[in-house]
C-alpha cells in the first residue's frame, strides 16, 4: 500500500480551507477529545452516543477514527453520521472503508467523493503542557514519519508487522468452503506492541474487538468495539493529562 493523495494537494486545500494544521491541533487546557470508534452505518449508536458525550462536558470535541460505512444499516445511515460529523470541521479521519467510498462516489460523480478526500488521514492533538494524542484509523509502523501521517493511506490498513517492521496485509484464503481475509504471514506483532510513542498516545480502531472490550498499551489504545455485531459503540475522553474514562452506548 503505498503513498496516495486523494486529489491534488488535498493537506494544503484542507490548511487553508479551515486555517489549522490537522497534526499540530492546539487546545486549550480544559477541552478534552472524546475519540469515537468504528461506527459502521449504526447511525442510531452514534446519536445516542454523543448525547452521552456532549452532556460529560460542553469542552468535548468529538473525533471519529473512521469507518463509517459497510457492514450496517446501509450506505444511507453513514451519510447522515458523515453530514454530522463534517460540522464540526475537523471531527473524522479517513477509515479504510472510507477510501472504498471515494472510489464509488468518483465513479457516482457525487460530490461526497470531494468531502471525504478532504477528510484528513490523520489528527494530532497538542495540550499547552505538551501532552499529545494522534489519531490513526489502524496503526503505524516503525519506519512511518509525519509525512506518512499526511499522505500514506497505510495507515488506514495496518494490524500486524513482522520482523523486519514492514505491515503484513491481509490476504483472502478459503477455509471450509468460505473465503475470509487472513495475514499474509502468521506469526506477525500487533502493531501497538512495537510502537515507540514518538506520535504521542494514538488512538486508533479498526481492529475490531468482539468482546466489545477496548484494549490498552503503553502508548496507544483500539476502540473499535464492533458496533456492527455486539452492539455496543465506544469513546475515549482524553485530556491533557491523557486517558480519562470510557464512554460506552448500546446494549
Amino acid at each position: 500500500m503505498g503513498k496516495q493523495k486523494h486529489g491534488p494537494n488535498w493537506y494544503d486545500n484542507f490548511i487553508e480551507k479551515y486555517k489549522i494544521d490537522p497534526l499540530n491541533i492546539q487546545l486549550k487546557e480544559n477541552e478534552k477529545i472524546a475519540m469515537i470508534g468504528d461506527i459502521h452505518e449504526q447511525d442510531r449508536l452514534y446519536k445516542t452516543l454523543k448525547q452521552k458525550l456532549t452532556s460529560e462536558s460542553p469542552d468535548i470535541k468529538i473525533v471519529s477514527v473512521g469507518d463509517l460505512y459497510d457492514k450496517g444499516e446501509g450506505q444511507i445511515y453513514a451519510e447522515i453520521v458523515l453530514r454530522d460529523l463534517l460540522l464540526n470541521t475537523i471531527g473524522l479521519i479517513k477509515g479504510n472503508h472510507e477510501i472504498k467510498k471515494i472510489k464509488y462516489y468518483r465513479k457516482t460523480n457525487s460530490p461526497l467523493e470531494k468531502d471525504l478526500s478532504d477528510i484528513p488521514n490523520a489528527l494530532s492533538f497538542v495540550w499547552p503542557n505538551g501532552f499529545r494524542l494522534t489519531c490513526v484509523h489502524a496503526g503505524v509502523i516503525p519506519r512511518h514519519t509525519w509525512e506518512d501521517l499526511k499522505y500514506n493511506s497505510e495507515i488506514c490498513y495496518v494490524r500486524t508487522v513482522n520482523d523486519k517492521g514492514e505491515m503484513i496485509p491481509l490476504i483472502w484464503v478459503e477455509k471450509n468452503g468460505v473465503k475470509v481475509l487472513e495475514p499474509k504471514e502468521p506469526n506477525g506483532k500487533s502493531w501497538h506492541e512495537v510502537y515507540d510513542g514518538r506520535f504521542g498516545y494514538i488512538v486508533s480502531g479498526h481492529e475490531q474487538q468482539d468482546d466489545a472490550v477496548p484494549k490498552f498499551y503503553k502508548y496507544s489504545a483500539n476502540i473499535d468495539t464492533a458496533a456492527y455485531e455486539t452492539g455496543i459503540l465506544t469513546a475515549a475522553i482524553i485530556g491533557q493529562n491523557g486517558f480519562e474514562k470510557i464512554v460506552q452506548t448500546g446494549k
